[in-house]
């Protein structure tokens, strides 16, 4: 009986094992002061591990509109160092990220190989085009689950950064307008895992705002079939 017990409790712990944990992972864009306590980033965490079973971790930095490609690519291979720390043999992967952060999460995912169970990209200042910005091949490949995206066409500061090239060309800023126009060229193969939230009236920050915050993170979680404690 003493045995039979004993192979019960090793199956029970092996079973354990296998169930994987799910992290979310928040990424700030411009203007983000990282020594703020309250900014959307510090709430979204807290909100995650208060209205979920699920954990979160958040990605802070400061940096202007002056933010060259170079300089994101090494921000993002720092910050894909921190992510490796959640083994893919035991986490599942979901990043969200705000305008700069977006194309910080394309960067990451390159960096890192790793796959993501979805992606959520709020006022995404990165490519529109999903031939070009590797997010077709990444759906193709189910490196991606889905992609969830949350845009505007009353988004000011895209709407700058698209009538501002000659600044682009200047400082190699290479910001992309698909928080703006919308998504470009994409597979039809994929199409059904790629969901668009754009809401006109959020613009560009209006998302992460205080007063917007909370639903914009309760909807990510809906939106992500996400069990939410009342």
């Amino acid at each position: 009986m003493g045995r039979i017990l004993f192979n019960s409790s090793i199956l029970w712990s092996n079973q354990i094992k296998c169930v994987k944990k799910k992290v979310y992972i928040f990424i700030n864009g411009i203007f983000n002061w990282p020594s703020r306590p309250d900014e959307w980033t510090d709430r979204a965490v807290t909100w995650t591990h208060t209205k979920t079973h699920h954990y979160a971790e958040k990605i802070e930095y400061f940096t202007t509109i002056i933010n060259p490609g170079k300089l994101r690519s090494i921000r993002a291979k720092k910050i894909s160092r921190m992510i490796e720390f959640y083994d893919k043999e035991n986490w599942d992967l979901v990043m969200v990220g705000h305008s700069n952060g977006c194309e910080m999460i394309l960067k990451i995912l390159e960096d890192t190989g790793r796959s993501a169970e979805s992606i959520h990209l709020i006022s995404a200042a990165c490519d529109e085009d999903f031939g070009t910005n590797g997010l077709n091949q990444k759906l193709m490949d189910n490196r991606i689950g889905k992609i969830h995206l949350y845009g505007s066409n009353e988004d000011y500061v895209l709407k700058l950064a698209s009538y501002c090239n000659w600044l682009a060309n200047i400082f190699a800023l290479n910001y992309g307008l698909l928080g703006l126009n919308g998504p470009k060229n994409i597979e039809d193969s994929v199409k059904d895992r790629v969901l668009d939230h754009s809401n006109n009236s959020m613009g560009h920050s209006g998302w992460t705002r205080e007063k917007n915050v909370y639903t914009t993170i309760k909807n990510i979680m809906v939106n992500d079939d996400v069990e939410i404690f009342i």
